[in-house]
């Protein structure tokens, strides 16, 4: 959510320190890492509500060692890392509940229902705040010339 690993470290321990303090609210009737990912979810949205955190940070992957690889390679990696930067700087330019809800689907393959509980929304806001996220994407993609951006959906696997 935040794009910035150090503001991420800090709202992790944040979220560990709350979560510890707060086991005896923990009930079994729902998994232990969606209880979890709720007080994460809680610690970051106060975290950028106070600082006013605009996630315009991305980090990309490093690229393999140049001597090992030939310059087709290379060139093939580097533009897919900018393409992979452009997408994940495009989920950052998303509301953060449609952020929260593309990261929770995509990269921590949640369902709606999960989703639904660890943001504390309606699974019907779930599934509009997706739907909006996509259209969204779609058109921000497609307005930085990459034509139909249906062809990347399954980039969601290469940015934190």
């Amino acid at each position: 959510m935040t794009r910035n690993t150090h503001d991420a470290e800090e709202i992790c321990q944040e979220a560990f320190l709350k979560a510890f303090a707060s086991l005896e609210t923990f009930s079994s009737e729902f998994r232990f890492s969606t209880w979890l990912f709720t007080i994460g979810y809680r610690v970051c949205l106060n975290r950028m509500r106070r600082r006013r955190i605009v996630g315009t940070h991305v980090e990309l992957n490093t690229l393999p060692d140049k001597e090992k690889v030939d310059a087709e390679t290379m060139a093939e990696s580097a533009e897919a890392e900018q393409l992979r930067g452009m997408v994940w700087g495009a989920v950052d330019r998303l509301t953060p509940p449609q952020r929260a809800t593309i990261l929770l689907f995509y990269r921590h393959e949640f369902g709606c229902h999960e989703i639904a509980r660890v943001l504390e929304l309606p699974l019907a806001t779930v599934k509009s705040h997706l739907h909006r996220a996509r259209a969204r994407l779609r058109e921000m993609l497609e307005s930085a010339g990459f034509g139909n951006a249906g062809e990347f959906r399954n980039l969601a696997d290469g940015a934190g």
